[in-house]
């Protein structure tokens, strides 16, 4: 999942951010597949607020908007965190190790209920099998696939270089008159997270043919793909 901050009059640390987005991602990843965007809309927040809560001290962000998919909706929570012994307040322009910082959220059962509501009359994915990972088709054109692929990042260069070989293969074999049309672009794999990374595959009128010739290579190499979705 992606995530962006808008923010216009707090300032915020680096790292306060970066353990904001991996919170966030983490309470959005099990809510649905659809959920690819989540904006962090802190433009009408001016000012960290310091409370107590049963002996600790407590931050708190009012007026925070969560927006799911780049769509309109921007849903008001109220954020709020401390350093995990509780015992120090955490202004979020200071800079702090992921590890001691707790974040929770007032409001999110609702944001919650929003996005399964505009979502439960989405069709589960097409599973396409007979390959060493699962794979999910959601939402192909015919032509465009973005795939966003699981697996430890330290095979994500082979995974795009064994993606070219395929491409490149196919296209021999298209020049060869084996292949009634021919795959027009990879572009580069960049990476989503640790585990997860994604890169663009056109394959013009060669369809699915195509992409189960690059899904083959990928399961031949035997490396540890968890999941391909696109």
């Amino acid at each position: 999942m992606k995530t962006k901050t808008l923010n216009y009059h707090l300032n915020i640390s680096k790292t306060f951010q970066q353990a904001l987005d991996k919170y966030l991602s983490a309470e959005m990843a099990s809510l649905n597949p659809f959920v690819e965007f989540l904006t962090i809309n802190l433009t009408l927040c001016k000012e960290a607020k310091e409370t107590t809560l049963s002996d600790k001290i407590v931050m708190q962000l009012e007026r925070v908007g969560l927006m799911f998919n780049l769509d309109s909706l921007n849903y008001r929570i109220t954020l709020y965190w401390k350093y995990k012994n509780g015992q120090l307040a955490l202004q979020p322009d200071k800079d702090v190790e992921e590890k001691y910082i707790e974040f929770w959220i007032e409001g999110l059962d609702e944001f919650v209920d929003e996005i399964q509501g505009r979502f439960q009359l989405k069709p589960a994915p097409t599973l396409i099998e007979g390959y060493s990972f699962r794979v999910e088709m959601w939402k192909w054109d015919g032509v465009d696939a973005l795939f966003e692929i699981t697996s430890p990042e330290e095979y994500f260069n082979q995974i795009a270089q064994i993606i070219d070989n395929a491409c490149v293969n196919w296209n021999e074999l298209f020049e060869k008159g084996k292949k009634r049309h021919p795959i027009h672009y990879v572009g580069v794999l960049e990476k989503l997270d640790a585990n997860r990374c994604e890169i663009h595959v056109d394959t013009g009128y060669a369809g699915m043919p195509a992409l189960k010739h690059i899904f083959k290579y990928l399961h031949k190499a035997q490396i540890p793909i968890e999941k391909i979705e696109f």
